[in-house]
């Protein structure tokens, strides 16, 4: 059998960082609303208070970087071992207090980044998604494409923030035992000032 191992392309694992910038985001929130029922009995038409599902325009502080990785699949490499992982670590400020984060954040500890919808970057037995993809296919594509977007939601005018990440990305051989980083980033996103 051969020996199945993941390999990097030289190269070809890079990391695109964009500057921060000002943006206005949609957010679900929940809202008590009158909304009208039908009926079959007289008053045809009446109106309900339920809670109902809105997008509402917020202002925002947002990062943006890509992660790129293409792994070789010439004998005896297998894309299908290759992995991409991210760790995050640091601190975000509003107005001085700390933001709540989607991963628990430590100024010294690493952990594993999610996306917004929760799902972990790289892992194989994910979905594809728009900033989480392998192609052709999730379970033994040769090309990894991801994108992060750290954002701090909520800011008003004369707010002043600070969001600053540490970050951690590496290539993992899942096929070895135990698995053996074979490739690895780390790269910062700081940004600070008043909204």
């Amino acid at each position: 059998m051969a020996d199945t191992r993941c390999c990097p392309k030289p190269g070809a694992f890079k990391i695109r960082q964009q500057s921060c910038s000002r943006t206005k985001i949609k957010v679900p929130v929940w809202r008590k609303r009158y909304v009208p029922q039908f009926s079959t009995s007289f008053p045809f038409i009446r109106c309900v208070l339920k809670r109902v599902r809105e997008l509402e325009e917020r202002n925002a502080m947002m990062c943006k970087f890509t992660m790129e990785a293409q792994f070789s699949s010439k004998p005896p490499c297998d894309c299908k071992c290759c992995q991409y992982r991210q760790y995050i670590k640091g601190e975000v400020k509003l107005n001085g207090k700390k933001v709540a984060n989607p991963v628990p954040l430590s100024k010294t500890k690493w952990h594993e980044d999610r996306g917004g919808d929760g799902s972990r970057y790289g892992h194989r037995d994910g979905e594809n998604t728009r900033g989480d993809a392998y192609s052709p296919s999730r379970a033994t594509g040769c090309v990894y494409k991801g994108e992060d977007h750290p954002t701090i939601f909520g800011m008003e005018p004369g707010d002043t923030y600070l969001m600053d990440y540490k970050f951690y990305g590496r290539i993992t051989d899942f096929c070895s035992k135990p698995p053996t980083e074979k490739e690895h980033k780390r790269w910062n996103v700081k940004c600070q000032g008043t909204y």
